[in-house]
Order: C-alpha cells, then structure tokens, then sequence
C-alpha cells in the first residue's frame, strides 16, 4: 500500500520574518543587559534642619516602585542631587533605602550595613557654606523579593541640609540588570 502525502513549500524568508526581534525574553537576556528602568523626578525642596541620626526621607514624591522580572537580578540605583549645607563643620549623609512591603518601612541594603548606614555620599564641611550637585551610584545586591520601591534619605550630623535648593531636580533612576 502506498501512502502519499503531500506538503505544502516552507518559505524560510516568510518564517525568519515572522520572528520578532525586538522584544527578547527576559529569561534570554544576557549578564549585564538592563531589563527594565525607572525613574521618579522631585522639584521640591526639602529642608532637613534637625540633627538626629535616624535618616528622613527626602519626599515621598521621589519613591521609585519597580517589580523584577528576573530572580537573582541586580538593581542599580542612581541619583542625582543638588544640595547645600550650611553650618561651619557640619556633616551630611545621602543614602538610597528600600522597602520590600509597599513603603511601610524603608531599610538600608542588607550588603552594606557598616558603621555609615549605606551612606552613597557624606560631606563634613570646614567651611560654613557648601553648595554641590552629585551623581552617586549604589548596587542593591540583594533582590530576593521582586516587588521593591526605592527612595532616597538624608541624615545630618551637623548643620543644615538643603535639597534642591537652587539646584538641579533631584532624579532617582532605578534599573534592573540581569546577572
């Protein structure tokens, strides 16, 4: 008995065009690409006039939720801020927070826990006036929980601290980097 069985041609440059490039699955994705960023932008200025060391939260407007898309991801956080400081041998510390249950609670990175608190930047000023503006970069090192929102803190030692005072916004960029 003979059977026959007829197949239709397969063109292969109708398939190879049907596949889409532009959006590669996020499992696929090399070491090092970004997977995903955001970003939240404040134009106030806060005034931060107390000298505890507990940090303060800069303003809620500048909390940046972002849900990972990859387990073992990195997150890499930056900022950008202007600040002053007035206070002859004043000390000011800027450090990035995360709250892993819905901004209930914010806590320094589990990786950098030392005597500074995970400060990103700290400014002890001899002189009684300091205007600056900074890009400082940390790495969240630990994302075990995919839903995380992050958000800048001060603290000061000493002195007055000023953010966005005759400055530049203040912008915190999160973005999440495959490992």
């Amino acid at each position: 008995m003979t059977v026959r069985v007829n197949k239709s041609p397969i063109n292969i440059r109708e398939k190879l065009n049907e596949l889409d490039y532009a959006q590669v699955p996020y499992d696929k994705m090399p070491a090092g690409s970004v997977i995903q960023t955001a970003y939240s932008q404040s134009t106030m200025s806060a005034r931060i006039t107390y000298t505890s060391s507990t940090p303060t939260e800069i303003h809620s407007s500048l909390r940046v939720p972002i849900s990972l898309r990859r387990p073992n991801s990195v997150v890499l956080v930056t900022a950008l801020t202007g600040w002053r400081q007035d206070g002859t041998n004043g000390i000011a510390y800027i450090l990035p927070q995360v709250s892993t249950d819905g901004g209930s609670s914010f806590s320094v990175f589990n990786d950098y826990t030392g005597a500074s608190n995970n400060e990103m930047f700290r400014n002890h000023s001899s002189i009684s006036y300091n205007f600056d503006t900074n890009t400082l970069s940390f790495i969240d090192w630990n994302t075990s929980g995919t839903d995380r929102i992050y958000s800048m803190f001060v603290r000061v030692g000493a002195g007055t601290m000023y953010i966005g005072d005759n400055q530049p916004r203040t912008n915190l960029i999160v973005q999440e980097i495959a490992q």
